[in-house]
């Protein structure tokens, strides 16, 4: 016998802006990178070069988000990362464009809805809206901006 009870599909949301921005970056540092080469000016093509591994690094890094009733997912090439809207104990800030989901022992770090894009990305942001809405919030924050995701890791690479 099958139940009539059917879980909804999760929303998916993108990143699209800071996509773009880490290219333009790439493209941008390598021109610099390969001019500084061609000067004979080591020093700051390495310096360049790290510039163009971090825009490297945010396009592997920028998956995508799942948001659900249950909780919220990033999935990603390092791996597939969720935490439960009940076990959101308070919000924080950065400036720079992303926010802190903070649980008991875990940390989800995720870009504000402003950045978000996608078909379903209204509906995701209202979900998100309403299952964050009695969170105590920390603005501003300047810790926000090195955190990596920590207690929150389901899988090891992203399901197919």
């Amino acid at each position: 016998m099958t139940s009539g009870f059917r879980r909804a599909k999760p929303l998916q949301v993108d990143f699209a802006g800071p996509k773009i921005m880490a290219w333009i970056g790439i493209v941008f540092f390598m021109l610099f990178a390969t001019a500084s080469i061609l000067a004979g000016q080591v020093g700051p093509a390495l310096l360049f070069c790290a510039f163009i591994l971090f825009g490297a690094y945010i396009l592997i890094a920028g998956g995508r988000l799942e948001l659900d009733e249950e909780g919220i997912s990033d999935i990603n090439r390092f791996g597939h990362y969720r935490i439960l809207w009940r076990e959101v104990r308070s919000i924080e800030f950065s400036r720079n464009g992303m926010m802190l989901l903070h649980g008991d022992g875990k940390r989800f770090v995720m870009y504000r809805p402003g950045s978000w894009s996608g078909p379903k990305r209204r509906a995701a942001v209202k979900l998100f809206e309403s299952k964050i809405n009695n969170v105590p919030v920390l603005k501003n924050s300047f810790s926000v901006k090195l955190l990596m995701h920590k207690n929150v890791k389901t899988a090891a690479s992203p399901p197919a």
